[in-house]
């Protein structure tokens, strides 16, 4: 599916102090670079690895047609999820020399297997001359998403209004309503403390909006703080990323452990995560294991983003491939 549709994108603010954007928002960036594009064959995907991310494996693909280089994101899903659903923002991009970059924004829906993008994202003769580099394009995906349904395991536990009689506010995320206690979830969390029992606007009310977050996500968030076992592999990062924003940290430990003891998520991903919600043990438990050079090139390729990691574990990285020769 190609689209030519833009949109620029906005959050509404909340009362109480919320992470950063890219802290706070499931956002996350496919970077790779094509080698041989004078080679590219006429009407013909080129596509790098997919690589996972939320819970959804994600790809850029690249076409030469009609003098055009056409660009997609790719939405790599089971055939047997019939129903899902991802809403994106997604800004794609292509890095010539010196800095030159040239992208094109478009909001939309995957449904099933499926691309979106351009098919006349940038002129071939153009590409050619402003931003091969050797022979090869660095392309990168900045990707939000907004909203996703049909995907995960099943549900354990309902929070809807059977749970009417034993709650006493319910909050709202986007279409999807969640009947809960006040006093329950602001023992878990410094934010719903404050949101739901603090002297900010709206305290009282019966009826809290939460703005900016997938219903998808926090349903597991709730189960797991409620002391189901609702994280696993497909769950793990949407919960990490709401403990993190509510300042959970029961469901922060939790989500830590699962990651150390049990998840079988590549070691990157591990090392991203452990980046970006200050996961301490996870990091060392994982960098003990990148012990060959195959395990370092794992994490580390023309591909990755080094801002995925914090400062230690670039380092950290450093070092182990220095030794290797």
């Amino acid at each position: 599916m190609e689209t030519d549709e833009q949109e620029n994108s906005s959050s509404k603010k909340s009362d109480i102090p919320r992470k950063s954007l890219l802290e706070s928002e499931k956002t996350f960036v496919v970077r790779h670079v094509f080698k041989d594009v004078s080679e590219f064959e006429e009407g013909i995907i080129n596509s790098n690895k997919e690589e996972g991310h939320f819970n959804v494996p994600w790809s850029i693909g690249l076409k030469r047609k009609d003098g055009h280089l056409g660009y997609y994101i790719n939405c790599h899903q089971s055939s047997n999820l019939k129903q899902f659903c991802v809403e994106v923002n997604a800004n794609l991009i292509a890095i010539g020399p010196a800095g030159k970059m040239h992208n094109r924004v478009l909001h939309n829906t995957f449904r099933a297997r499926s691309s979106l993008g351009f098919g006349n994202f940038l002129e071939w003769e153009t590409l050619v001359t402003d931003f091969l580099v050797n022979d090869s394009l660095t392309v990168e995906a900045q990707v939000r998403i907004i909203e996703t349904s049909g995907l995960g395991k099943e549900k354990i536990r309902s929070f809807d209004e059977t749970q009417q009689a034993v709650s006493d506010v319910m909050l709202v995320v986007r279409s999807s309503e969640f009947y809960v206690s006040r006093l329950f979830l602001a023992a878990q969390s410094t934010f719903f403390k404050a949101q739901l029992l603090g002297n900010c606007s709206g305290s009282n009310d019966p009826k809290v909006p939460l703005n900016g977050i997938d219903p998808f996500d926090f349903h597991y968030f709730l189960e797991v703080l409620h002391g189901e076992s609702a994280i696993d592999d497909s769950t793990v990062e949407g919960v990490a990323l709401l403990a993190d924003m509510y300042d959970a940290q029961t469901a922060m430990r939790r989500c830590e452990e699962f990651l150390v003891e049990k998840s079988k998520k590549s070691l990157k991903k591990k090392l991203q995560m452990a980046s970006r919600y200050r996961f301490e043990n996870l990091k060392q438990q994982t960098l003990e294991k990148v012990q060959t050079t195959r395990d370092i090139r794992s994490i580390v390729s023309d591909s990755t983003n080094i801002n995925d990691f914090d400062q230690s574990t670039t380092l950290e990285l450093l070092k182990k491939s220095v030794s290797q020769f």
